[in-house]
């Protein structure tokens, strides 16, 4: 997956697989926002084996 599709991963309402999953698609989007509220960062990346994993990064106080 490139780095396009991992900014609109993270966009509202947005699903891989419509249909296939459940939720709204709002969880990544909320993520993004704390993170960025706080300084910091949400990174997506492609897992190894299947998937996608995200990793939050914010700042020491």
């Amino acid at each position: 997956m490139t780095p396009e599709r991992h900014r609109t991963e993270a966009e509202p309402y947005f699903r891989a697989q419509p249909g296939k999953t459940h939720g709204s698609g709002l969880g990544l989007t909320i993520a993004k926002a704390i993170a960025m509220a706080h300084g910091g960062t949400l990174v997506l990346r492609n897992r190894p084996t299947r998937g996608l994993g995200a990793v939050l990064t914010l700042p020491r106080a």
